[in-house]
């Protein structure tokens, strides 16, 4: 950060060149942070404000700002590797892609800099495999800001830019089996394309049933099943994906965020052989210019062995059951907190009244807690937990959230 500038000069000059209406929303929600340095699972501000990161940019930091392991991976490649190149093979993408089909049990692997990238890639294959256009998704859902991924999920993303494709793209809400049956029958959907938990919705919970049903909905009316894992994957529910909790079996599942690391934009698609088969014909695929370069996989390579380590998956499910408990049990003391909703280290605190959770953030943010409400439900704040947070932060976690309860229920 450049210190000879002032708080308020980095806010009008960002205002100025790049988002005005941003800039005045946080400021209205007294929460226009300007983020000094990070580490961990900490930021701080420019006055030496330290805030707990329960945000992590919806995953990108799951291993915590600045993770030293991925740092120094990202240095060893620098010594000898730089981005490649798009139409020969890489020794670093290769190995990513040979450890993605190891972790997911899909066989091959496409990269993209970005997820949005990456489901608008999902879907493209979706739709050249089947030979059909139209894609179904959640209501509630959240895929991406550009092209295709814009236009699956919530259709007000991509309404705004007058590029949704309402003939195309149709939704179902949370959990109805039966409208996305009704959907599917008429045999011309390319591709179902859902998260194993909803994170824009606040990570609802869905029937026991809801996923062996899709499976099975999909194989009977030749539609593929293109699972989100942006948000929920690479360790984030106690397993390496948030696909294998849920018992889903995707012939196409998406990741990024998580992938660089925090350090290097990095996406994925990993394709079933089915979904791959086109591979052996085309030679030039998805060849992008910034897709899968060597330092942007050697960053992969380490993100995904540490977010997938047996070390790592024992201390998330450490912190899911033990959070999980302790959070429980401070909401409980809580009549306006209807419900806590849980999705391995995704926690959704569900409030009474409506954008009662866009109220909220501004008391978290006082007491030093860094987060935003659900992006499709105002009463819902979304909670992140770092996969390597210990105990002493979960403990002064709940102690700043209880003065934070405590100031909100004042004001009810």
């Amino acid at each position: 950060m450049n210190n000879t500038l002032q708080r308020g000069q980095i806010l009008d000059r960002y205002a100025t060149h790049i988002n005005a209406a941003r800039v005045g929303l946080l400021k209205a929600l007294q929460i226009d942070l300007v983020v000094d340095r990070s580490e961990g699972y900490r930021v701080w501000d420019m006055d030496g404000r330290e805030f707990l990161d329960l945000d992590l940019r919806a995953g990108v930091y799951n291993l915590g700002h600045r993770n030293p392991n991925i740092i120094a991976a990202l240095k060893d490649a620098l010594k000898n590797d730089d981005m490649g190149f798009a139409l020969f093979p890489g020794a670093n993408q290769s190995l990513l892609a040979e450890q993605l089909g190891k972790s997911s049990g899909l066989s091959h692997t496409l990269f993209a800099a970005s997820g949005t990238e990456a489901n608008d890639m999902a879907i493209q294959v979706a739709r050249r495999i089947t030979g059909r256009r139209r894609i179904l998704s959640c209501s509630s859902g959240y895929h991406g800001a550009t092209g295709l991924s814009s236009a699956a999920g919530n259709p007000e993303f991509s309404m705004r830019f007058n590029s949704d494709y309402p003939k195309e793209f149709v939704t179902f809400g949370v959990d109805e089996v039966e409208t996305l049956e009704l959907a599917l029958k008429g045999e011309d959907i390319a591709a179902v394309v859902l998260e194993p938990s909803c994170n824009a919705a606040g990570y609802p919970s869905v029937r026991p049933t809801f996923w062996s049903d899709v499976r099975r909905l999909c194989d009977e009316n030749g539609s593929l099943l293109i699972i989100d894992e942006i948000v929920t994957g690479l360790g984030r529910s106690g397993v390496p994906w948030g696909f294998q909790n849920v018992g889903a079996n995707p012939d196409i599942a998406v990741t990024a965020k998580g992938l660089s690391g925090g350090v290097y934009p990095i996406a994925a698609v990993m394709l079933s052989d089915r979904s791959a088969a086109w591979l052996t014909q085309d030679f030039a695929g998805f060849a992008g210019t910034f897709a899968g370069g060597e330092l942007a996989c050697a960053v992969g390579i380490a993100a995904l062995e540490l977010s997938t380590s047996e070390s790592t998956l024992a201390r998330v499910n450490q912190n899911m059951q033990c959070f999980g408990r302790a959070l429980h049990k401070l909401c409980s003391r809580r009549s306006w907190i209807a419900g806590v909703r849980q999705f391995g280290l995704l926690f959704g605190l569900e409030l009474e009244g409506e954008d009662s959770g866009i109220r909220m953030i501004k008391h978290l943010f006082d007491q030093g807690v860094l987060t935003f409400p659900a992006a499709n439900a105002g009463n819902v704040v979304n909670l992140k937990l770092g996969h390597l947070v210990d105990d002493e932060f979960c403990d002064g976690l709940l102690e700043r959230m209880d003065g934070a309860f405590e100031s909100f229920g004042r004001t009810i």
